[in-house]
């Protein structure tokens, strides 16, 4: 059998459907958060996102079809998925699964492009809200979902192999990340490509996000890179006089790869090298 026919989760209209439930019932995210015992309000919102949304637990969702007083399967939304051969889809499964992992070894240094508080973005989403009792506390500028809830899930991950001399590839027209199991490996080339991914993801917010992140670590940068605007100067010189779409490796791009290659120990150049 070359495929069979399966019902996948409608992740977008399910989040649809949570967001009219939850309005039908005259419930805010609040009193849903404090309802089935949430820590965090934000959780609520991840459910209901427009673009990115999350599936809540199977627990969560118990207490929400409880909340609202619908079965479980009333919760979510469906539509048929036509797919390869079970073998075929649990190895796309542990492909995707693989690859994710090896790019969370190095998440923690890519806080910056998410735009986290406790990143060197941090003063440009810092705000402060006061309380009740007339005291203030630090608070988060909200940010689009695309930054709040990034995830290597939002990108179509494949393992392949080598095709000529590149091993490793994204796509942005598909959001597809294709490379080998021995590009993997190489620390380098995963960095140098997951810039690409989450430039990719600031290319689909307003522009000043994007402009943000480059001056942060334009400003941190220049603090231990001497040359710094001749670097820039020299990038920009070359896609200038090659005419070809710098894009891909833009300026945020450059700034991006020698802090990381600063952070993991490389000679300056060396990630924006790596192919």
């Amino acid at each position: 059998m070359d495929a069979y026919n399966n019902v996948g989760i409608d992740s977008i209209e399910t989040a649809k459907n949570l967001k009219k439930l939850r309005i039908e019932n005259n419930l805010k995210l609040k009193q849903v958060r404090d309802a089935i015992g949430l820590s965090a309000e934000q959780t609520v919102c991840s459910w209901e996102s427009k673009t990115h949304p999350k599936l809540p637990s199977i627990d969560n969702a118990l207490n929400l079809a409880r909340l609202y007083g619908v079965r479980l399967d009333q919760l979510y939304k469906t539509r048929p998925v036509k797919t390869g051969s079970p073998e075929k889809v649990d190895q796309e499964i542990r492909d995707r699964i693989t690859i994710s992992m090896r790019m969370g070894e190095f998440e923690e240094f890519f806080d910056d492009m998410r735009m986290e508080r406790e990143s060197i973005c941090g003063p440009f989403v810092a705000a402060e809200a006061q309380r009740e009792d007339g005291t203030w506390e630090p608070e988060t500028i909200p940010l689009p979902d695309e930054l709040t809830y990034f995830s290597y899930d939002l990108f179509k991950l494949k393992l392949c192999k080598k095709k000529g001399s590149s091993k490793a590839q994204f796509y942005p027209g598909t959001g597809c990340f294709v490379i080998t199991p021995e590009g993997l490996e190489d620390e380098k080339l995963v960095l140098h490509n997951m810039i690409h991914l989450h430039e990719w993801v600031l290319n689909q917010v307003p522009g000043h996000y994007k402009e943000m992140v480059t001056k942060s670590l334009y400003q941190e940068l220049r603090k231990s890179i001497s040359n710094l605007d001749e670097r820039i100067e020299e990038n920009l010189s070359f896609f200038r006089e090659s005419q070809t779409d710098c894009d891909e490796h833009d300026t945020l791009f450059l700034l991006k790869s020698l802090d990381l290659d600063r952070k993991r120990g490389y000679e300056l150049g060396t990630i924006y090298g790596s192919k």
